[in-house]
């Protein structure tokens, strides 16, 4: 099953890079236009709020504490949640550097770099996806605030103009993908570590 949810990540993130380049001028534009009506100053610091929560101001912060209060307990655990950031961010670097895809002209905030795909879309649903499996393991209700977060983290960066629609359903397929392959690791370790 979870080699299957892999490969189903992985074709959707290929068919959004094949078809991105027609969207631009089509649905991505509309959701923008979209977007700009809802458009307020508190929906705006709001969504501001939202993006520093998909930051590495926040993300390196929560992986030193992790260390530093579970890491001597569950190291595997954390070993696997650095793998998980540091490698999803290598990647998201690198696919955008590949696609080259320039961001919106009318964006609310700055943003430096390139949008395909959204660096937050991706790397959120990697690491935080990845705790937020770890947790539901124990805690099945945390599953609706973890979906909620990352949907509103997409939203929000689509909301700002810092990215195109496409842009973060791609980081979410990228970003599924790789928590995905995080999960099979984990999973193999624990079954190695139970055999022994």
């Amino acid at each position: 099953m979870r080699v299957l949810i892999l490969v189903a990540v992985a074709i959707g993130y290929v068919i959004l890079f094949l078809i991105h380049p027609f969207l631009e001028n089509s649905l991505d534009r509309s959701v923008l236009t979209l977007v700009t009506r809802l458009e307020t100053p508190e929906l705006t610091q709001f969504c501001e709020f939202l993006s520093f929560i998909g930051s590495i101001h926040i993300q390196y912060p929560i992986l030193i504490a992790l260390f530093a209060v579970i890491g001597w307990k569950r190291p595997h655990q954390i070993i696997l949640l650095m793998f998980n950031l540091l490698g999803v961010r290598v990647i998201t670097l690198m696919l955008k550097s590949y696609v080259e895809r320039a961001r919106p002209v009318e964006m609310l905030i700055d943003a430096g770099g390139y949008s395909f795909p959204s660096g937050h879309a991706m790397i959120t649903m990697a690491f935080y996806g990845y705790m937020f499996y770890l947790a539901y393991r124990k805690e099945r209700w945390i599953l609706i605030p973890g979906v909620l977060l990352l949907s509103l983290i997409g939203f929000s960066r689509i909301y700002l103009r810092v990215h195109y629609m496409s842009d973060v359903l791609a980081g979410w397929c990228a970003g599924g993908f790789w928590l995905s392959l995080t999960i099979i690791i984990l999973h193999w370790f624990n079954i190695e570590k139970s055999t022994r």
